[in-house]
């Protein structure tokens, strides 16, 4: 028996909405009523093409007891096309008619009550950009954004906000082509302002060096506000902060993009190589995500 690895993010749904100041707020939303529609649309209502590719929602069940939506979504593989290998060393690459095209399955789980949603990583799976694309099209009032945030160590969090001395900031961050960097604070303003040299990833450390003192720190005020933001920003591949609370204490590290809270779960296969199905994923990701809402981790 082989254990297959499956990696799970963890994302709380947000809405942006405008005030009548013209300023933008964002709070919790429950978008049940999105999965509602999808679950009764027709095929070609749930399929969407994005990018060259195409995505459909496959399966939509709600889970009454555990009150949580049951989600698979199917997205074609058009680059590189499966093939059949067999022990004598042949290999075939399959080929399908014209009405029909490879697509990968991803399983994904909602709790309205939390506005939660967990999402599996395949090594084909969709970013959260393409899913709040997707979700944004159900929404009953377009004038409002749905946006996925990942979910930050609670502790950890907690600690990095309460902090008295901000001593470094290290980001590091892709340069997509499509997208632009909202320029919501100056770090916004500062990186969308590289795009003009065109390359693939930027990186920035804003800090002291060897210069530092015992009660030197950045910006205080500042620093929060450039973490608020660039930690929901799916462009930030790295987001690393040095702090302590005290002037004595020791310095500590966190990246709060590659320790967001995330989970494994493990599948086991036999050596008759039966798929994982989707149904297998959504059972182990349900123990997970029900463990963490019954010890209030999420």
């Amino acid at each position: 028996m082989i254990n297959k690895a499956i990696k799970i993010d963890y994302y709380e749904v947000y809405r942006r909405r405008k005030e009548n100041n013209n300023k933008y707020v964002e709070e919790k939303v429950d978008i049940s009523a999105i999965f509602e529609i999808l679950k009764d649309a027709t095929v070609q209502e749930r399929t969407f093409k994005y990018g060259g590719e195409t995505i459909r929602f496959q399966k939509i069940k709600y889970d009454t007891e555990n009150k949580i939506w049951e989600v698979q979504i199917l997205r074609s593989r058009n680059i590189i096309a499966p093939g059949i290998a067999d022990n004598s060393g042949n290999y075939t690459i399959t080929t399908l008619t014209d009405d029909k095209y490879y697509a990968e399955s991803i399983s994904l789980l909602y709790s309205g009550e939390k506005s939660l949603l967990a999402f599996q990583i395949n090594h084909n799976y969709m970013t959260r950009t393409v899913l709040e694309e997707i979700l944004n099209k159900f929404q009953e009032d377009l004038t409002e954004k749905i946006l996925l945030f990942p979910i930050i160590v609670k502790d950890k969090a907690q600690k990095i906000k309460k902090a008295k001395f901000y001593t470094k900031l290290h980001i590091i961050a892709k340069q997509d082509p499509i997208e632009t960097m909202q320029s919501d604070t100056l770090m916004g303003s500062i990186l969308s302002s590289t795009k003009k040299y065109e390359g693939s990833q930027v990186e920035i450390t804003i800090g002291f060096g060897r210069a530092r003192k015992k009660k030197d720190t950045l910006n205080t005020q500042q620093i929060k506000e450039e973490i608020e933001f660039l930690s929901k920003n799916e462009n930030i591949e790295s987001l690393q902060i040095d702090y302590k609370s005290e002037i004595d204490e020791l310095t500590d590290t966190f990246n709060l993009i590659k320790e967001r809270l995330q989970d494994w779960i493990y599948i086991q296969r036999d050596s008759n190589k039966k798929p994982i199905l989707h149904e297998d994923v959504i059972e182990r990701m349900k123990t997970k995500i029900i463990n963490k809402i019954e010890n209030g981790i999420i």
